[in-house]
């Protein structure tokens, strides 16, 4: 599917959002990831994203931060109005209805699915009943203005923030009740499977824990 570059937004912690527009309607779920092309020397490159946007934005967006790779470098350069491809539209990582508690565990760029699952809630009128423990390696973290008003405007959001260190099941039992939470896992491999042989460790059961992983660092 073509998707035309609109403009490219500033993020916290050195991220960027690339903003798209699409040129035919499509149907996708908050959560969902496609493959992105972007020109290569030779041919196109391509890379697999998750949708940072909610589909109540009608635009596709992806979240990410600049590197020296071929691919980073000519995604950074592409100028508004400019078109690439994107394609294989999907995945699992959605919201699912439960009678337990949501609880999102984000670590890094990890934060961008659950921007699109909160910011489509926002947009669609439902509710916010859920807790979200996001560690960064900064303060500035990726989103941080827009996840600190949904904090002040809906009092059932419970948002912590972990700075500067790894994510461990300490952070979760703090501000969580485990065996009457589910989990939605997202950020760098390490830091998924770390966290996840923790809770399972302390009792939480597979069937409780919907994951997510990238490719990237964790806090020192």
């Amino acid at each position: 599917m073509k998707l035309t570059l609109n403009h490219i937004r500033a993020e916290g912690g050195n991220a960027a959002t690339f903003v798209f527009h699409l040129a035919e309607p499509l149907e996708w779920q908050a959560g969902h990831s496609f493959h992105l092309e972007v020109p290569g020397d030779y041919a196109p490159i391509e890379h697999t994203f998750t949708i940072s946007s909610a589909p109540a934005e009608g635009v596709i967006a992806i979240t990410t931060r600049p590197s020296d790779s071929p691919y980073k470098r000519s995604l950074f350069g592409l100028q508004s109005g400019e078109n690439v491809e994107g394609n294989a539209f999907g995945g699992t990582f959605t919201w699912r209805e439960t009678t337990l508690q949501p609880v999102f565990l984000a670590s890094g760029i990890g934060i961008t699915p659950f921007r699109a699952m909160l910011k489509q809630r926002v947009l669609t009128g439902e509710r916010l009943p859920i807790t979200l423990i996001y560690a960064s390696a900064t303060g500035d973290s990726i989103f941080k203005s827009e996840l600190d008003q949904w904090a002040t405007a809906y009092p059932e959001f419970s948002l912590h923030y972990i700075v500067g260190e790894r994510l461990n099941f300490g952070h979760v039992l703090a501000a969580t009740e485990p065996n009457k939470s589910l989990f939605y896992v997202s950020g760098p491999s390490l830091m998924v499977d770390d966290i996840s042989a923790a809770l399972q460790a302390h009792g939480v059961l597979d069937s409780q824990l919907v994951r997510d992983w990238f490719t990237g660092r964790l806090p020192d």
